[in-house]
């Protein structure tokens, strides 16, 4: 594909017809699709699609939650997908754009999303999207 227009690019918050579309993506490597649908809508959800000519090329999956002690409000990012004809075009710096300017609106001050620590390639992705390491620290108890 050659260089994309971003102005063509339309983002726009996720509606409740999106759902099955964005789930059903082959290109989007979403497992245990129904646990994602369950957990999308209402009003603590941040999630947005990037439409090209009408078609969805991408969406970013967030949700607005209320944690920790004392209780404070963060949007964590559980996924951001952008089809693979598409990327390298800037589709999920828009998408983040938006969440962005979303959260700023919902008086959210803190995008949290969850990377493996070993997974260099994507630390760097979203290190270069702005991340940075956090002052919290992230604690696991394995119910095995």
């Amino acid at each position: 594909m050659s260089l994309l227009d971003r102005s063509n690019v339309k983002i726009r918050l996720m509606t409740g017809s999106d759902v099955s579309a964005v789930l059903s993506f082959d290109w989007a490597e979403i497992v245990e699709k129904e646990k994602i649908a369950s957990q999308r809508g209402g009003h603590n959800d941040a999630s947005f699609i990037a439409e090209v000519d009408g078609h969805r090329v991408g969406f970013i999956l967030a949700r607005i939650l209320f944690v920790g002690r004392p209780m404070t409000s963060v949007c964590q990012l559980h996924l951001i997908a952008v089809r693979p004809d598409y990327q390298h075009h800037g589709i999920g710096s828009l998408l983040l754009n938006s969440l962005h300017s979303y959260c700023k609106t919902q008086n959210v001050h803190s995008i949290r999303v969850l990377v493996d620590h070993d997974d260099t390639e994507l630390l760097n992705y979203f290190q270069g999207l702005g991340f940075h390491h956090s002052s919290k620290i992230n604690l696991d108890m394995l119910c095995e």
